[in-house]
C-alpha cells in the first residue's frame, strides 16, 4: 500500500498491523513490499484507503499505488483511472472493482496476491468481480518456466465460479460431505463453499487436509474411505455426498480398494442416517468402442480393462442401494477426459517442442473442463433427482486427437508434430483395446443438460484451451 499511513475503515474480526512508512513506493515492479499484515488469520480486510502523497501533487491512479506520478522521486502523472463509488460506504455489496483496477491493465489484479488486500471477507460476502475478467488472476503464486506460468508445488488451483452460472445458492444449513479431494474434489469443495454449503471433506492425505482447512476453513477428516474408523465422525442425517476418490495407484487392487471397497464403506455409513443424496464420479471408459459412433446412457457398458470393470461394479452398488431403499437419491456421473488449469498435457508437449507424439491421432477424444464438471456435480446436488440416475458428463463436442493437436500447434505458433505408434508407453498400452488401438467413441451428453438445466462454460476443447492459454498456464 503506497502511503505514509493507512486509514482503516473496517476489518472483519481481526486487526491490521502496518509499518509507519512502507519501504518502497514503486510497488508494481519493485522487489520490496509494504509490511502490512493482519493479526490472526490473513483474511478479512474489506477496505483500506490511502492518502497517497499528501504534501505533493496527487499521484496517478493505478492498480497498486501511484505509477510514475506524485512526489519528488516520481515522473509525471500517467494513465489516470476513475474510482467507482460504492453503493454503501461500509460494505462491498455491489461495488464494481473492475473500473478502478483496470486503469493501467486490461485485467484487474485485485486478487493477484491472495494474502494481501481483499482475499475474501467471508464466504457469504463475495466481492463483486466480473468473473470473465479475473480468470487470469485468481490462481495462487506461480513460478515461471519457459515463458509460462505454472502452479507452485503443493498448491491448489482454485475453482473459478463464473457469475453467469444460473444455479441458485443453497439454502442456509445445507451440509455436504466430499469424499476424495483431488483435482475434481477440490474444485467441488471450492464451489460448494462459494455457494454457502457447510462442507466436510475426507482425504487420506494429511498435507491435502491441512491445505483445505487453511484455504476454506472447513472440517477435514483424514482417513481411508474403505475403513470404518471415520463413520462416527460425521452424521449421515440430511447430508449430501459426493464420492470422487481416485485410485491412488496399485493397479486393479488399488482400484478395488479405492472404488469398490470405498463405496461399500460409504454405503454402510449411509445406512446409519438419512443421506439426502449421493453423487459418484465414474468414467466414460466403461463404454465399449463404437468405431467413432455416438454412445449415450441407455447403451450397454463393456469395460475394456479389469480397472474399468471395477468402476462398473461400483456403479452397481449405488443402483442396489437405491433399489433396496438405503438411498433415496443416487446418481452416477460418467466423466469424460478431464482437463483444466495444471492438466493439459497436449499443450505442455507442444510448448516443450516435441516433434513426435506417442500413439495415433485418428480417434475421438471426449473432454470436460474441470470447472464445468464441478459445477455440474453441484447442480446435481441442488436438483436432487430421486431414484437412480446415470449421466454422461462431457462437453458434447468430441474431436479427433489430431485436430486438437493441429489447433493447439497453430494457436501456440509451433510446428505440428507427427504421431508415432512405436512410442506408446506401457501405461498407455494398458488402455488400448485388443486390436492395439485406443477406444474410438463419441459420448453424447444431452441428458444432463436437459435434466439439470446445465450448460458447460467451455462447450469445446477450443474454448477450454483458449482460457488456459490466456491464463498463462
Amino acid at each position: 500500500v503506497p502511503a505514509d499511513r493507512i486509514f482503516l475503515e473496517r476489518v472483519v474480526g481481526r486487526q491490521i498491523e502496518t509499518a509507519s512508512k512502507p519501504p518502497d513506493r514503486f510497488i508494481v515492479s519493485g522487489s520490496k513490499e509494504a509490511h502490512v499484515h493482519v493479526r490472526g488469520w490473513d483474511v478479512g480486510v474489506l477496505r483500506v484507503n490511502d492518502d497517497r502523497d499528501s504534501h505533493c501533487l496527487e499521484g496517478a491512479t493505478c492498480e497498486l499505488g501511484a505509477f510514475f506520478g506524485g512526489g519528488s522521486r516520481d515522473a509525471g502523472s500517467k494513465d489516470f483511472g476513475k474510482v467507482d463509488p460504492s453503493f454503501f460506504p461500509e460494505l462491498p455489496i455491489a461495488d464494481d472493482l473492475c473500473a478502478p483496477a483496470a486503469a493501467c491493465l486490461a485485467f484487474p489484479r485485485v486478487v493477484a496476491k491472495l494474502n494481501l488486500g481483499i482475499q475474501r471477507a467471508e464466504f457469504t460476502d463475495q466481492i463483486g468481480l466480473k468473473a470473465l475478467e479475473v480468470v487470469a488472476d485468481v490462481f495462487p503464486a506461480r513460478s515461471r518456466h519457459k515463458g509460462r506460468q505454472s502452479i507452485a508445488e503443493g498448491q491448489e488451483q482454485p475453482f473459478v465460479a463464473l457469475m453467469s452460472d444460473s444455479a441458485p445458492k443453497t439454502s442456509e444449513g445445507g451440509r455436504l460431505f466430499v469424499v476424495g479431494c483431488g483435482y475434481i474434489g477440490s474444485a467441488v469443495v471450492a464451489g460448494a463453499v462459494e455457494k454457502g454449503w457447510r462442507v466436510t471433506a475426507l482425504t487420506r492425505n494429511a498435507d491435502k487436509a491441512a491445505r483445505l482447512k487453511a484455504t476454506y476453513r472447513i472440517e477435514v477428516i483424514v482417513a481411508d474411505l474403505d475403513s470404518s474408523e471415520w463413520h462416527d465422525r460425521i452424521s449421515a442425517d440430511g447430508v449430501s455426498v459426493v464420492n470422487c476418490v481416485s485410485s491412488g495407484g496399485g493397479g486393479v487392487e488399488g482400484y478395488r480398494k479405492s472404488y469398490y471397497e470405498g463405496m461399500t464403506s460409504l454405503l454402510d455409513w449411509a445406512k446409519k442416517g438419512a443421506v439426502r443424496c449421493l453423487v459418484y464420479t465414474s468414467s466414460t471408459s466403461v463404454y465399449p468402442d463404437s468405431d467413432g459412433g455416438w454412445l449415450n446412457e441407455q447403451g450397454p457398458t463393456a469395460p475394456s480393462t479389469p480397472m474399468n470393470e471395477v468402476l462398473v461394479e461400483t456403479e452397481d452398488l449405488i443402483a442396489e442401494a437405491v433399489g433396496s431403499g438405503d438411498l433415496s437419491s443416487g446418481a452416477v456421473m460418467r466423466l469424460a477426459g478431464i482437463y483444466g488449469p495444471g492438466r493439459h498435457y497436449l499443450l505442455d508437449m507442444l510448448r516443450e517442442g516435441v516433434d513426435k507424439i506417442p500413439g495415433v491421432g485418428d480417434y475421438y477424444l471426449n473432454l470436460i473442463h474441470r470447472d464445468d464438471a464441478a459445477r455440474a456435480i453441484l447442480r446435481a446436488l441442488e436438483k436432487r433427482k430421486r431414484g437412480y440416475t446415470v449421466w454422461n458428463l462431457a462437453d458434447g463436442s468430441p474431436s479427433l486427437k489430431e485436430d486438437i493437436v493441429a489447433w493447439a500447434a497453430k494457436r501456440l505458433n509451433v510446428p505440428m508434430p507427427v504421431f508415432s505408434p512405436e512410442l506408446v508407453t506401457e501405461r498407455m498400452q494398458r488402455r488400448l483395446f485388443a486390436n492395439g488401438r485406443p477406444p474410438n467413441r463419441r459420448i453424447a451428453a444431452q441428458k444432463i443438460r436437459d435434466e439439470l438445466d446445465w450448460e458447460p462454460a467451455h462447450p469445446s476443447f477450443a474454448s477450454g484451451y483458449e482460457a488456459i492459454i490466456r491464463a498463462g498456464f
